[in-house]
């Protein structure tokens, strides 16, 4: 018996090992490949927009805790926000629900999400608005989370604050806090590869006016291709580069001309092309 246990150890870690260096050797592959301007499947996009982005949020109503805090939740009890008291004023029907809401944003963690050293919230905008009907001064904060250091894609959170006499505190807040599994946050490809990637999709050189941005990016991607109303989804967790490329314009029927920004999304690790998409940047009548 001891004996079969330390072979059948001796085979995990042969296949561990083994594992490692075809991951490495992939890489090697994967460089030297890129070097010769030989893209294989890469250009390929692995989606389209329309696979992704299929989470059915169905948001709903819950009164929460103590106070009867109203917190947005969706399909899969995730919290998307919470007011912390729910009157047409902005302001609480007692002083006494007003100084037990949180008082900054580190206490919604473990109530509105949970998260560890890995994330942070970075506060990136802070804008004063006119006071409560109460005469509290008020202010909005906006932060960008961040997983290791490496931007969330869509990772944002917002609060709005009241001053009262006992200090600060939180009247509302919204936003999406998203977790990962262990994600390796060190790209495997420079921007540079990334750009040449999306330089021979797109068939034309590198313009000096693209951008290459590193990001974590939850993918919810639909799994039922023939229904377009489908509900079913995997979720993938990926370290992604994304590409803004070449700009161009069109004429909408009802909006007039429209000017748009092809992105590409690229797999950090893989240099796969995952999906191409566009956004609008002005439109003009």
């Amino acid at each position: 018996m001891k004996k079969n246990s330390i072979m059948w150890m001796f085979a995990v870690l042969m296949l561990a090992v083994g594992m490692s260096s075809c991951s490495s050797d992939d890489e090697s592959n994967l460089i030297e490949m890129l070097e010769k301007g030989e893209y294989g499947d890469l250009l390929t996009p692995l989606y389209s927009p329309n696979d992704i982005n299929w989470y059915d949020r169905n948001r709903h109503w819950e009164t929460i805790g103590k106070w009867d805090w109203q917190v947005l939740v969706d399909s899969e009890e995730r919290y998307y926000g919470c007011s912390f008291w729910d009157t047409p004023n902005g302001v609480p029907e007692s002083l006494e629900k007003l100084y037990a809401a949180p008082s900054s944003i580190d206490e919604l963690n473990g109530f509105l999400y949970t998260i560890d050293d890995n994330y942070e919230l970075r506060l990136d905008t802070v804008e004063h608005y006119t006071p409560d009907a109460a005469g509290n001064p008020r202010r909005g904060e906006s932060y960008n989370e961040y997983y290791k250091g490496v931007r969330v894609f869509e990772g944002q959170y917002f609060c709005q604050f009241s001053t009262s006499p006992k200090g600060d505190r939180i009247t509302h807040c919204s936003g999406q806090v998203i977790t990962f599994e262990p994600l390796d946050v060190v790209p495997t490809l420079t921007p540079q590869q990334a750009l040449k990637i999306f330089s021979a999709y797109q068939k034309e050189p590198v313009d000096p006016s693209w951008e290459c941005y590193l990001s974590v990016r939850e993918y919810n991607i639909k799994t039922e291709r023939d229904d377009a109303y489908a509900k079913l989804l995997r979720r993938e967790h990926r370290l992604v580069y994304f590409v803004h490329g070449p700009y161009y314009q069109y004429k909408d029927w009802d909006l007039g001309y429209k000017t748009i920004r092809i992105r590409a999304e690229i797999d950090a690790h893989t240099g796969q092309i995952l999906v191409i998409g566009g956004y609008m940047v002005t439109w003009s009548t």
